[in-house]
């Protein structure tokens, strides 16, 4: 799955959503995403890769990946990105 442009004020929240791929959401230059119950399965690293952006929420999200231990989200150079 990939996400990877100047994105503004795109929210997943509607519905729950579940994918399965190889590698995880990527974000880059991106502001105002909100990703809300996100279950992302088979990946090999983080779900979810943000660099340069702000601004970024992932609420009740989930890493079913094929390593126990990789992290949810792995961030580079970003500001106010929050998991709960």
């Amino acid at each position: 799955m990939l996400l990877k442009a100047n994105l503004l004020c795109i929210a997943l929240n509607k519905v729950s959503a579940f994918f399965h791929c190889l590698k995880g959401f990527v974000l880059t230059n991106t502001r105002g995403i909100k990703f809300n119950n996100v279950t992302v399965v088979g990946v090999n690293g983080p779900a979810f890769e943000v660099e340069n952006s702000e601004d970024i929420t992932f609420t009740n999200c989930i890493n079913k990946n094929n390593k126990s231990n990789s992290e949810m989200v792995k961030q580079t150079n970003c500001k106010n990105v929050v998991v709960k």
